[in-house]
């Protein structure tokens, strides 16, 4: 048989193609973690949402730590810098009422640091840096579940104005 006289070969040699979802959902690993962390994965992104869809706190609670984490965001910038411009600092270029979001997050850092030792680390390493604690994922009682929960409670005053008419 002459070479221009032999068929073409049907498939390439080589490793089979996969099928492929149409979505990636991640690695089968990643999503045997964020079943495992929360029941809705759309919830597993930070410390904050997952106690919140594990019900360790409500709704006001994390939207008290949420607005605490914005006023500390105002003054400070954001704690996980993007590497979208690298020359540029972390805040804002115009910080709007900078000088009421800095008072409020002073007032707030106060009331932590009367609550207890440890208040304010625990609320700052879970809200603001979101490091998932071992208490949060394991579900095991701890000291440091307790001093963040104390946390959670002094912000929710702090939230709604107690810390502001204590002061006045």
């Amino acid at each position: 048989m002459t070479k221009s006289r032999r068929t073409k070969r049907i498939h390439k040699g080589g490793r089979p193609r996969k099928m492929l979802p149409d979505i990636d959902t991640g690695t089968p690993e990643l999503m045997a973690k964020r079943f495992a962390m929360a029941s809705d994965p759309t919830l597993s992104t930070c410390p904050l949402d997952l106690a919140l869809s594990k019900g360790i706190i409500d709704r006001d609670q994390h939207t008290a730590a949420g607005y605490y984490a914005a006023c500390r965001a105002l003054v400070f910038g954001s704690p996980h810098p993007k590497a979208l411009d690298l020359l540029r600092t972390s805040g804002a270029d115009r910080i709007p009422n900078a000088s009421e979001a800095e008072a409020k997050y002073r007032n707030a850092c106060a009331d932590l640091r009367m609550r207890g030792p440890g208040v304010l680390e625990g609320i700052e390493d879970f809200v603001v840096h979101e490091r998932f604690p071992i208490w949060l994922l394991r579900g095991t009682p701890s000291r440091a579940r307790d001093r963040v929960m104390e946390g959670f409670a002094v912000l929710m005053g702090w939230y709604r104005g107690h810390s502001r008419r204590r002061a006045a």
